[in-house]
């Protein structure tokens, strides 16, 4: 019999064992069934044990299938060797003809580790449109004894969890190995820090494995702005942990950090529109820098820093060339067009901190920053002395009061909430538009999609068609147009109430504040009482405005937003805050946040060279929970608060 299976094709071999009357392969559905325990008729004897994992063909493994018979006691040995013949089918990348044993062999499977390796091999082989990855998931939960299957296991599993971007479990999964490749440690490094802290806390407290990845992002995090006590944090870290991979090769940002050193800047010029149509906005960012020098020189005991304004509306590349070739820091210019302009005639080795973005940013971490620090192992960073290094970082940073990393931060709120339907209202203004589309393409990169998957978008131009667009998304108008049908068959009369689509569970809207206090009122008007739940409206700080009464917060009753520390009711800088409010009662709230953003550059622009080195090093300030990311562009995570019974109050801190 066993020559006879040798030469037969692989399909005909199984077609054999089916027509021969083997009852293991009566079925001829495609779906694994549960597991089953075992009884002790189920289980393999342990003097055939052997026999499983002797090396053979799919033929062969076949062929020994089939001489067992169809006794009872021998139908967990005859499944299991059917099952190494699927295994070594999907071991040749024969994947048709391991489901086709499988789908055989799947109605007779009671014994847990039979059911396991079906289980993984179906994972493995079937089609992309047959299984959901949820399944797939589902189908690989449980870990083998088998060090090779267990390997195979969390490798799929680890790739299903990528491809659902979750991070933490893909990170999770492949921690699991007992021994990780140089580039699964680059993979979980990289996973690991695309989490939030809190994310990264709770992964500490429940996954063993993960505390010594986590702890290292959380050093730096808190040692970053100080070589020395990094370098200390670290040494302690590779006492505890000394095998692991992180202890043997430092990451990157860990090396750049340690070779940064910041000397405080003796001349500082500031560029800024201080006269035309962008002077309020210029003197305001202004009021911020000039109060954070006071306060920094009312703590210092040095020779205050020499501080010089000039209005960008008059600089001329004269004054450009005589006057900032010797400064040591250049804050400004505000306009793009500007920030070109300087950055071209200044000193290449003159750190200029832009208070904008440009379109193609000179990235000042780039590759070469990064590739040429040497690895140091234990005794090197024992030794290294932080004082002898410059850091290698860029002179050219980026901050500005970006409205498109608001648009990003509430799409990965509501995102990381749980919200899968939301709907999105935006005016068809430039500024909103923009802000949509950075919703739109933050919201694709979060569900692994190239279209607007699970969210619907409404436009507007005027009141009308925000009140019918937004109608016609909750399906109001479908409900209406049903309830006077039923109005003309049932007399005398019909009492009703529309009701709206039960699958919207979050609505994004970008618009103004005076937009989005009619807003506010027509999405609630919309909403069916039947639904038993709330359906949180989302906006960005553009949304909002402070100066309101009570009438209009209720209208925004249940809006949550997102906006500048400097911005809620209860911060850490109330005394400043009553200053400026008496110098200037009637400031307006866009002029309020360019004064934090001023201040913030000048308080903080001695952190920025650290935070340049280290990605996973922020600051609190008044602008926000700030970083820089691998284009030297300040990027800022913003609280979360809700209006509440015409009380604005914080949720959720970055």
């Amino acid at each position: 019999m066993v020559g006879f299976a040798r030469n037969l094709s692989p399909r005909r071999t199984l077609a054999a064992t089916v027509l021969l009357g083997t009852a293991v392969l009566s079925g001829c559905g495609s779906t694994p069934q549960p597991v089953v325990q075992s009884s002790p008729t189920d289980r393999i004897p342990s003097e055939q044990v052997e026999q499983v994992t002797t090396v053979k063909t799919a033929e062969e493994w076949l062929s020994d299938a089939q001489s067992l018979g169809a006794e009872e006691q021998n139908l967990a040995l005859r499944n299991r060797y059917l099952l190494e013949a699927a295994n070594t089918y999907r071991q040749e990348q024969q994947c048709y003809q391991a489901l086709v044993v499988l789908n055989a062999v799947k109605d007779t499977l009671a014994n847990r580790q039979n059911q396991q390796l079906s289980d993984l091999l179906l994972a493995e082989c079937a089609p992309a449109h047959a299984i959901s990855p949820e399944h797939r998931i589902e189908l690989l939960a449980q870990s083998f004894a088998d060090a090779e299957l267990e390997e195979r296991r969390i490798n799929l599993q680890t790739q299903l969890f990528v491809d659902k971007r979750q991070w933490l479990e893909a990170a999770k999964s492949v921690t699991r190995l007992p021994e990780l490749n140089e580039s699964q440690v680059s993979d979980v490094w990289q996973w690991l820090n695309q989490l939030d802290q809190n994310t990264l806390r709770q992964a500490a407290r429940t996954s063993a494995q993960l505390r010594p990845w986590t702890a290292v992002i959380a050093m730096l995090n808190q040692y970053g702005a100080s070589p020395a006590a990094l370098q200390q944090a670290y040494r302690n870290f590779v006492t505890q942990y000394p095998a692991h991979p992180l202890a043997v090769t430092p990451p990157a940002e860990l090396l750049a950090g340690l070779e940064v050193r910041v000397a405080p800047p003796q001349k500082v010029a500031v560029l800024l529109p201080l006269s035309g149509r962008l002077a309020a906005q210029g003197n305001a960012i202004k009021q911020g820098i000039l109060t954070a020098y006071f306060d920094q020189s009312s703590l210092i005991s040095t020779e205050p820093i020499e501080l010089a304004f000039y209005d960008t509306e008059t600089l001329t590349d004269e004054v450009i060339q005589a006057d900032l070739q010797t400064v040591d820091l250049v804050v400004g210019p505000l306009l793009k067009e500007n920030i070109e302009r300087v950055s071209a005639m200044v000193n290449p080795s003159t750190v200029m901190l832009a208070l904008n973005r440009i379109d193609q940013p000179i990235a000042a971490r780039d590759s070469q920053n990064v590739a040429v620090i040497p690895a140091l192992d234990t005794e090197q960073v024992e030794t290294t002395s932080t004082t002898e290094y410059v850091a290698t970082i860029g002179p050219r940073l980026y901050f500005a009061l970006a409205p498109e990393d608001e648009a990003k931060q509430l799409a990965r709120h509501v995102y990381n909430s749980g919200y899968r339907a939301p709907i999105m209202v935006h005016g068809n203004d430039a500024i909103n538009q923009r802000l949509a589309a950075a919703f739109l393409a933050q919201w694709r990169a979060l569900n692994g999609q190239t279209d607007n998957q699970g969210i619907t978008v409404v436009s507007f131009d005027s009141t009308d068609s925000m009140r019918e667009g937004v109608g016609e998304a909750l399906d109001v108008a479908q409900s209406r147009d049903r309830i006077r049908q039923l109005e003309r068959m049932l007399v005398p009369e019909l009492y009703n109430v529309p009701r709206n689509r039960r699958d919207i569970d979050a609505i994004v809207a970008f618009a103004s504040p005076e937009q989005t206090e009619l807003l506010n009122p027509v999405i609630e008007a919309s909403l069916s009482p039947f639904n038993n739940k709330d359906v949180p409206v989302y906006v960005t700080s553009r949304s909002i405005r402070f100066d309101v009464s009570k009438n209009q917060l209720r209208d925004l009753q249940n809006v949550h937003f997102i906006d500048l520390p400097w911005m809620m009711p209860e911060h850490q800088w109330q005394n400043l805050a009553l200053e400026l409010k008496t110098l200037y009662p009637n400031q307006r709230d866009s002029l309020l946040r360019l004064f934090a953003l001023g201040y913030d550059a000048f308080s903080q622009f001695e952190q920025f060279p650290h935070m340049a080195a280290i990605p996973q090093l922020s600051v609190s300030a008044m602008s926000g929970q700030l970083s820089i990311n691998s284009n030297n562009e300040v990027e800022r995570q913003l609280p979360l608060a809700v209006i509440d019974a015409e009380q604005v109050r914080v949720i959720a801190q970055p």
